[in-house]
């Protein structure tokens, strides 16, 4: 119950504050059993004699200390021969200590109570789009398996990337939305084979076959066994804009390990604007570094008119016997560079003859040198284990912060599952010395003692739901998120209706972020303006603007409702205005600015000029004022997909 096939899980977790990291002899135990099990023999022998050495001045059971005694004994056999008997008598004793603990301290690590298959099967619009690969909260790398179905990759079902029905991995990618209900992102793209050529760049070539019984997702950490090339993939987060990639081959074959870089790839089709990419190798210190560059212009981020940069720099220390890139022409051995304009293919690749291998990988949407920072200040010289206790830990204390008792198993698997989606998203898209890339495309700078950019907020999904779960339960995120709006706001021009990186995405009806704002303020948030945001909120509601989301505004004022007709959403958005009114009200009065209020909220009783009593449902008025009802709405939804309503008419 307490290890899972990759036996990578957080062993004796306090449950006072004094957590893992803290935890020094609980910590070196665990630190131990991960190396042993990556096959670091070496530092797991060191790992070993410093864990008695800080365990000789503890206090313990005489059960305990006996197993003490078990671990200190395999410890001698190992010295003398590191033989397989000995380190298997050493990691067992390392699990009978680490049970004990777990028995003197039953607490169990609530990351444990995640189950991040959860949320990513579904069809079409039922679908849950979750990545499940690895991230920090809210953290801009979500690094994450891509996937298909015999090579076939159904669009709705991949808007985050992986589908449960799938049996392929094509790659793992950098970058993914959360939920979503389009395809975007999924850049960057990392593969591991046995052999490279046109036919194994070319449609995904390089993808492998894989099954769930030999996957094991978590909080911070990811594994998987990858078919076609017998290797482990295992990956992890080591801060917002970095992580590791861990291969290890299957010990029967010893063929060598070409490690694949395809900046290209995106969950999109056709989405690469553009992509470079360059490998250095210094055979001084054995390590390669793979730098690159690609503009992504998905379903949602070409909105912009070009698409959104994202660069990434990766480390990779390995005897490399060969290295080389591809592009349409063909594959070229020895070189280092290579361009590509469009969607043509164009990647980089290493080979080595190592039996494992790490990837340590930065990514930025400033600039390659922001990148680099990011890979160094995140990464460093940490190993993948450093990363993922780190990331487990964080993922911990986050979850830590409901709990909930008397449940049956499944229910605390559902709320904690729940809880871990409600913070994977919106993105912080600070980096590493605050740097960030605004709604203007210039690059801004977070102070130290200012708040962090979030984005990627899907505003009309959340406004009413994750957005009030974080004020109350992440006050910090909460005043980040008041704070990217106000300034999305001076740099863009506009409050946002769906911002996805620096774009205006102009996704969904409304202007939600008044809602959001507006929950800010009656609940003590005083990190924003918010004499300069309603003035702004006020000329949005009252006059067309680039990206304020109310179209039809003039027959709105004027006759209290949206006109009614073919696909344009009209009572949708005559109650989405109406509700939004309300809010810039409530801001009104705030303000002290009595008139204005009266204004806004007389609008915000529009809502009243679409209800049809006798039907008992919210319907357009044509442009006599004539109101217009579905004879069937089901039927009106599913045949005329939503004439007067946004998505259906359960919204309203």
């Amino acid at each position: 119950k307490k290890t899972s096939n990759s036996n990578l899980d957080i062993h004796c977790m306090k449950q006072s504050e004094e957590d893992l990291l803290t935890n020094t002899s609980s910590r070196i135990v665990t630190r131990f059993v991960l190396s042993w099990k990556l096959g670091e023999t070496t530092k797991g022998v060191w790992l070993a004699d410093k864990t008695l050495q800080v365990l000789a001045e503890e206090e313990f059971t005489e059960w305990q200390r006996w197993s003490l005694d078990m671990f200190s004994w395999s410890l001698d056999i190992s010295r003398v021969s590191c033989r397989r008997l000995g380190f298997l008598c050493l990691v067992q004793a390392c699990v009978l200590y680490t049970s004990v603990c777990l028995a003197a301290d039953s607490t169990y690590p609530i990351s444990r109570k995640v189950d991040l298959l959860i949320g990513t099967g579904g069809e079409g619009f039922g679908v849950g789009s979750d990545p499940p690969g690895v991230q920090i909260p809210f953290g801009a790398l979500r690094l994450s398996p891509d996937t298909s179905l015999d090579n076939i990759v159904i669009a709705p079902n991949h808007f985050g990337g992986y589908h449960h029905s799938d049996n392929e991995i094509r790659c793992f990618s950098h970058t993914h939305m959360v939920g979503p209900g389009v395809q975007d992102f999924g850049n960057i793209g990392v593969m591991v084979t046995r052999q490279i050529s046109m036919e194994t760049v070319t449609n995904y070539g390089y993808r492998s076959k894989f099954s769930h019984g030999n996957e094991s997702p978590q909080p911070g950490y990811y594994q998987v066994y990858l078919e076609a090339p017998q290797i482990t993939a295992r990956l992890t987060s080591c801060g917002s804009h970095a992580g590791i990639h861990h291969y290890s081959s299957n010990t029967n074959n010893t063929d060598p390990i070409f490690i694949l870089f395809d900046p290209t790839h995106s969950l999109t089709k056709g989405a690469c604007n553009g992509s470079s990419v360059n490998i250095q190798y210094n055979n001084d210190f054995e390590t390669a570094y793979v730098t690159g560059v690609m503009t992504n212009a998905g379903s949602l981020t070409r909105r912009n008119g070009k698409g959104v940069l994202i660069y990434f720099a990766a480390s990779v220390q390995a005897s490399t016997i060969e290295y080389g890139i591809w592009n349409s022409s063909g594959v070229f051995k020895g070189l280092n560079a290579s361009e590509a304009a469009g969607s043509a293919a164009n990647g980089g690749f290493l080979v080595t003859n190592q039996s494992e291998v790490q990837v340590k990988i930065g990514i930025s949407f400033v600039d390659e040198e922001q990148a680099l920072l990011n890979l160094k200040a995140q990464v460093g010289q940490q190993d993948f284990v450093d990363c993922q206790l780190a990331t487990q830990n964080i993922w911990e204390d986050a979850l830590s912060k409901v709990l909930i008792t008397g449940r049956d198993e499944d229910t605390e698997i559902k709320f904690y599952t729940a809880l871990y989606h409600s913070m994977m998203a919106p993105t912080n898209y600070t980096e590493v010395d605050g740097a960030y890339r605004g709604m203007d495309d210039m690059i801004q700078h977070s102070q130290p003692t200012s708040r962090a950019a979030y984005s990627d907020m899907s505003i009309w999904d959340i406004h009413r739901t994750q957005i009030s779960l974080l004020a109350w339960l992440r006050r910090d995120v909460m005043a980040d998120i008041l704070t990217s709006l106000e300034n999305m706001m001076y740099q863009g021009g506009d409050l946002p209706r769906w911002p996805i990186a620096n774009v205006y995405a102009g996704c969904m009806i409304g202007n939600h972020a008044y809602q959001i704002l507006l929950d800010g303020l009656v609940k003590n948030f005083t990190d924003f303006n918010v004499s300069a945001v309603y003035n702004l909120m006020k000329e949005e509601a009252t006059s067309p603007r680039p990206h304020n989301g109310r179209s039809d505004l003039f027959n709105y004022i004027t006759r209290g409702y949206c006109i009614g007709g073919f696909k344009n959403s009209s009572v949708s958005k005559t109650l989405a205005y109406a509700f939004d009114d309300w809010a810039v009200s409530e801001f009104a009065r705030h303000l002290g600015e009595a008139a204005d209020m009266e204004v806004f909220r007389n609008r915000s009783k529009n809502y009243r000029n679409l209800w049809d009593s006798s039907r008992k449902l919210m319907c357009a008025r044509d442009g006599a004022g004539e109101l217009q009802c579905p004879l069937d709405p089901e039927l009106n939804d599913w045949i005329f997909h939503s004439t007067d309503y946004t998505e259906d008419t359960f919204h309203i």
